[in-house]
């Protein structure tokens, strides 16, 4: 159910609750981008340009909404929501089965066969506060003496947008406010006045910057001698590797082997959610410019894998792909790691962040944990019987942490 189509682009609605008002889009362009950008801040996965790129991206199965509020017709906020097919053939499932045993398929296989049919509605859909394809709170913008009020009718705006999509035989089966960091919970907890339910997930790995990083030998000097001689052996084995940055017709002329590539890791998920695809690497090169990097990785004249990333103050690593048989060979996963923090290091970013997966290993080459909740409201009777048994699995609490550093001994 594209939630678009058949429509013209613009404004949906405008609400007015006592002194707060706010204006409903289904574009960004269709927003005023002036007032949204002011109110997104620094918050650059908020921001007007990047959110064009995902529109243009055509991810399968998701829409959007953009909701501008005003208190005393004063711009308050800018609230970004993510509306997710969930019944769309081309979005996946919300579980990859063949990741685990016979009893967790059977637990998947409910969810996909109860839930996401779509016999009775034109769409099922996870109606998310936030973005699903980066980490983090990147869902509210708001000056930071707001953001409890935000929290106080965030609901109202939930329930504005739920009743849209009835309205167009669609069914909201759940709403998902993501991702806050520790300081964040106090206002984020006001979410549990209305029935949403804290749901911990694994934590976001960040390596600082340090100022005397000049090199990425002044980085291998930093740690201990176990781990420095871990690194060199890495980059020995990927020593014939040939690396380059794509613009956008590189990416279009070896966009079959990128998504191949992509394929191999993204299989691997526990949760597959998010399909990218070639257009995806495409609309964000176009838009973001030197803000998107797409660096590919040879060997013998043929990609092996690929990374991604966006380039501000910090370094967000994002989508990757790679050759799952020269992973075991040559290490190609922990050389991928070792190489985005000498890019970081080389555009003097403040941190990388890595993102949440693989923990262990990101911990090895200097990440540290920071811990995440977001809050999940469940709008459907059979998705909450068996959600209690399918949660606790999307997040790895079964990870030691290491510290590589020399002043920090295990």
């Amino acid at each position: 159910m594209n939630l678009c189509k058949g429509r013209k682009q613009g404004n949906i609605k405008a609400v007015t609750k006592g002194i707060t008002q706010w204006e409903i889009t289904d574009s960004i362009e269709a927003t005023d981008k002036k007032k949204w950008n002011e109110l997104a801040g620094n918050k650059h996965f908020l921001k007007a340009d990047y959110l064009l790129a995902l529109e243009e991206s055509k991810i399968a199965g998701f829409a959007y909404r953009y909701v501008l509020v005003s208190e005393n017709k004063k711009p308050m906020a800018a609230l970004y929501f993510q509306l997710v097919d969930l019944s769309s053939k081309d979005a996946g499932s919300i579980v990859n089965m063949h990741q685990y045993g016979k009893i967790m398929q059977a637990i998947a296989s409910g969810i996909n066969d109860l839930l996401l049919n779509g016999k009775k509605f034109s769409g099922n859909f996870l109606l998310v506060c936030g973005n699903l394809l980066v980490t983090g709170n990147h869902g509210i913008g708001c000056p930071p003496d707001k953001i409890s009020k935000v929290f106080d009718f965030l609901t109202d705006v939930i329930d504005s947008l739920t009743e849209e999509i009835e309205k167009l035989k669609g069914r909201v089966v759940s709403v998902l406010v993501k991702d806050f960091y520790e300081e964040e919970m106090q206002a984020a907890s006001l979410l549990e006045n209305s029935g949403f339910n804290p749901l911990r997930i694994d934590p976001n790995m960040k390596v600082f910057i340090r100022p005397e990083w000049k090199t990425f030998d002044d980085y291998l000097q930093s740690l201990s001698a176990k781990y420095r001689l871990r690194a060199k052996n890495t980059k020995e084995l990927c020593s014939g590797l040939v690396i380059k940055e794509f613009e956008v017709e590189e990416i279009k002329k070896h966009a079959s082997e990128i998504e191949d590539l992509y394929v191999q890791v993204a299989g691997k998920a526990p949760v597959l959610i998010v399909r990218a695809n070639a257009g995806f690497f495409i609309a964000m090169k176009k838009r973001l410019k030197e803000h998107y990097r797409f660096r590919s990785y040879f060997k013998n004249g043929k990609m092996v894998a690929f990374t991604s990333g966006y380039y501000y103050d910090v370094l967000e690593a994002h989508f990757i792909g790679m050759n799952y048989h020269l992973h075991k060979e040559h290490q190609l996963y922990q050389f991928i790691l070792y190489d985005f923090i000498e890019c970081a290091i080389r555009n003097r970013n403040k941190e990388l962040i890595y993102g949440r997966t693989a923990i262990e290993i990101k911990s090895t080459v200097g990440a540290v944990p920071f811990e995440l909740t977001a809050y999940l409201k469940i709008n459907s009777a059979i998705l909450h019987r068996v959600v209690g048994a399918v949660l606790p699995f999307f997040r790895n609490d079964k990870y030691i942490i290491r510290n590589p550093y020399k002043e920090l001994k295990e």
